[in-house]
């Protein structure tokens, strides 16, 4: 019995198999006298490889609308008035891609002597984890569900045993 246990559990192991996501993170420089109206500052469309739609905070698109700057259809961030571009400014925005995960992109944009500097961090939203991701859970609920099964039975079988021997 304890051996055939044994066995059912190597044969359907449940060790989740770990692997770590890398985050996106770019760097750009744009100069600030070449930045005008209807500009695209930030495409998350091609950082992402292909946009399927886009979440933003209403607070979030308010600082870009305060701050001369506006976001398209496609997710590109786009200059509306460039006279309006505060030296330091942060929004994030999540983006479903094509690849069907959520990404969350964090955004920077500080204004320097040589331009605006565009920080952008995208990050994907793990939507199940661990044994979830993987189904496994569902092996594990089985695998109790049978030892409980199991356990209910040989109670059952010693039940009668004791039973039979008090007669």
């Amino acid at each position: 019995m304890k051996t055939s246990i044994v066995l059912f559990l190597i044969l359907f192991s449940v060790f989740p198999v770990l692997s770590q996501e890398q985050d996106s993170i770019q760097n750009i420089l744009i100069n600030n006298s070449i930045v005008q109206v209807g500009d695209t500052l930030i495409n998350l469309n091609k950082l992402n490889g292909g946009i399927v739609r886009y979440q933003i905070s209403e607070d979030d698109l308010q600082t870009l609308k305060n701050n001369g700057l506006e976001i398209n259809d496609h997710a590109m961030i786009v200059v509306s008035d460039p006279s309006m571009i505060s030296n330091f400014l942060m929004f994030e925005v999540k983006t479903f891609a094509s690849d069907h995960e959520w990404y969350i992109n964090t955004i920077k944009l500080e204004s320097t002597s040589k331009g605006f500097l565009v920080y952008i961090s995208s990050d994907k939203i793990e939507m199940a984890t661990g044994w979830r991701k993987d189904g496994k859970i569902y092996v594990v609920i089985a695998v109790v569900a049978v030892l409980f099964l199991a356990v209910i039975g040989y109670l059952m079988l010693l039940d009668r045993k004791i039973a039979r021997l008090n007669k």
